[in-house]
């Protein structure tokens, strides 16, 4: 008897563990239910529209001859929080359009609900980006801006900050196996010869074989901050910061500066 006894009290707390689980389950599918409903809600939009190319012809239009390249679901980070909807890349823009519409304060004052769009907003962070997948690589845009010359291989590009008496210009550093190159994301204002003022690309081409030395730096206040400066036999300096790998890319400039001295 005591031993039906302690079955049917096993048995009691078997099924209430049970239950307790799937009620642990149900609970945690309403909490799951309210996290994913955001992804959920943008893809049935996707359908609805007949696909991500129909979405971004419908929002931001479509010029002649533009081609879009990737859409791509994701969230927009913004001092209110993660927004959730689609970043499209196409060959002539970048753009972002939240799934939702969000209460927004129009030019007057007045509170406003309407999609969240930055085509506008974030395009120049974001050329930089569009151009290397536009041209098919940073290999490519190396040989179009600066040229490759017989037997001159690429071996590191990287996007990074020029620090110059105007302020720091963003682009790429290219290292290469004869040279050192900096191409602008974006057109800058420049006196030409003649005195007049003209838009083009800030560009820096520096041969390895006029570098005089590569130094590592670093901000004193806050060591995370590297810099690299590179001097040339005639004693001018370049700066070069922000790089996401750092150490790659010195790497890669003390690299073709070896190939110089052998």
């Amino acid at each position: 008897m005591e031993k039906n006894g302690n079955t049917k009290k096993n048995n009691r707390r078997t099924t209430n563990s049970f239950a307790y689980r799937v009620r642990d389950h149900v609970r945690m599918g309403s909490k799951l239910s309210e996290t994913v409903k955001g992804k959920l809600r943008l893809g049935a939009r996707i359908i609805q529209k007949g696909g991500r190319e129909n979405i971004f012809k419908e929002v931001f239009g479509e010029n002649d001859g533009e081609k879009l390249l990737k859409a791509s679901q994701c969230y927009l980070s913004t001092t209110a929080g993660p927004i959730v909807g689609i970043l499209f890349i196409s060959t002539q823009k970048v753009a972002f359009c939240s799934d939702r519409s969000i209460t927004l304060r129009s030019p007057n004052g007045d509170l406003i609900r309407k999609p969240y769009k930055l085509s506008e907003t974030v395009k120049g962070k974001l050329r930089l980006g569009a151009r290397i997948i536009q041209k098919g690589g940073r290999e490519n845009i190396f040989k179009e801006v600066f040229g490759e010359n017989d037997g001159e291989k690429l071996l590191k590009a990287s996007q990074c900050y020029l620090s110059t008496t105007a302020g720091p210009i963003v682009g790429i550093l290219f290292i290469s196996t004869q040279k050192v190159a900096f191409c602008s994301d974006r057109s800058i204002t420049l006196r030409s010869p003649n005195g007049d003022l003209i838009r083009k690309p800030y560009k820096v081409v520096i041969p390895t074989n006029k570098i005089k030395e590569a130094n590592e730096s670093e901000n004193v206040e806050n060591p995370s901050q590297k810099y690299i400066q590179i001097v040339t036999d005639d004693s001018f300096e370049f700066w070069f910061m922000g790089f996401v790998r750092y150490e790659k890319a010195f790497h890669n400039l003390r690299k073709a500066l070896s190939l110089v001295s052998n």
